[in-house]
């Protein structure tokens, strides 16, 4: 049993691809989901509708949203311990934000619990200016 808390999706273009599943000679659409940082779960569709449905429902649960469509980025203004932090606004408010912007994938297996740490250290402040 899986807790979707803490999960990441792999949205990868070629994960949209149908592939040929082994075990029912089907072709099926994949949809990865990064469960811990070495374990990948990957569940398998039969249509590409079913899939992105699910990928949707999931992504509203998770509570992801593009942050390109969210944000406009402009210059960076700091250097934090996991990423590059830059001046943003918010394309729905006009209000300007801090982004820190964090390459995930160069992380060491120390490095996220940290950064995960962090990051339920900033959930529990209780300030305007942080989300």
């Amino acid at each position: 049993m899986y807790s979707l808390s803490g999960c990441f999706l792999e949205t990868d273009p070629e994960s949209k691809d149908a592939v040929l599943h082994k075990s029912c000679n089907k072709q099926l659409f994949p949809l990865k989901l990064k469960v811990t940082s070495t374990d990948l779960l990957t569940i398998f569709f039969d249509t590409l509708i079913a899939r992105n449905i699910w990928l949707k429902t999931i992504q509203a649960v998770l509570g992801c949203k593009n942050v390109q469509e969210t944000y406009t980025f402009g210059k960076t203004i700091g250097q934090g311990q996991f990423g590059q932090v830059y001046k943003g606004i918010d394309k729905q408010s006009g209000q300007f934000v801090a982004i820190k912007k964090v390459a995930k994938k160069a992380l060491t297996v120390m490095e996220t619990f940290q950064q995960r740490r962090e990051i339920e250290v900033l959930k529990m402040c209780q300030h305007p200016n942080i989300i």
